[in-house]
């Protein structure tokens, strides 16, 4: 039987990172996940399966014209989602360093 409360999914690309929720506390590992691609309505609108594991889990899969677009609005949303660090969470590379994509 299958489990309604997996949100597992075959992941295509990935990047692990370290997340610091406030400034007193320790750093915690985090995982960006992307899936393949699927159209949802064959050449009509495509979604791509993304998580951020140890932060916001599982998100709604995100959408786009086709699964190339699909998978570009993808990154895009996880990168302004990391580019957008506060003063009350903040994120770095494996090494410590502070996150900075570009």
């Amino acid at each position: 039987m299958e489990n309604l409360n997996d949100d597992r999914f075959p992941v295509l690309i990935e990047r692990r990172l370290k997340m610091q929720r406030s400034t007193n506390d320790d750093l915690i590992e985090i995982v960006v996940e992307i899936g393949t691609p699927y159209w949802t309505k064959p050449d009509i609108e495509a979604a791509c399966p993304v998580a951020i594991r140890g932060c916001l889990g599982r998100v709604n899969d995100i959408r786009g014209i086709d699964p190339l677009n699909a998978m570009k609005q993808a990154i895009s949303f996880v990168e302004i989602y990391l580019d957008r660090s506060t003063n009350s969470e903040k994120f770095f590379w494996p090494d410590g360093e502070e996150y900075s994509d570009g």
